[in-house]
């Protein structure tokens, strides 16, 4: 979590701007490893991630999983990371509704982006 005052003036200025616009080039080029967001979307992704449920149904080739959250839609708009812990996966296919989810296959788990008011997510997986 960085919080900067000012740049160039203030208790915690830097001896030199560039050390400011340089960190965030690191940053930028970092943006498929780090995760940069607002506090508001921080708190946000944080408190649906506390009061998000979930029903899971096993099926013969992968799950579905029913994710449940009440509260207001209008505020807490993030979407939020599924992992399943499951080495050996070759393969995933997750839909949610009409929309196809990317999933990022690790050695030991499976990421993945969702909308947790976006109804079921239907997992196909694969193993190796």
């Amino acid at each position: 979590v960085g919080m900067t005052h000012g740049i160039t003036y203030g208790y915690d200025k830097f001896s030199n701007p560039g050390i400011f616009w340089k960190h965030l080039q690191q940053v930028e080029a970092q943006e498929d490893k780090i995760w940069v967001r607002t506090f508001r979307e921080v708190v946000a992704y944080i408190k649906e991630r506390k009061y998000t449920t979930y029903d899971v149904e096993i099926t013969q080739d992968g799950m579905i999983v029913t994710p449940h959250l009440t509260l207001d839609k209008t505020l807490f708009t993030e979407k939020l990371t599924g992992v399943i812990d499951r080495s050996g996966v070759k393969k995933v296919k997750i839909q949610q509704g009409e929309k196809t989810l990317k999933p990022q296959l690790l050695s030991d788990k499976v990421l993945f982006d969702f909308d947790p008011y976006g109804g079921r997510i239907v997992m196909q997986i694969e193993a190796r």
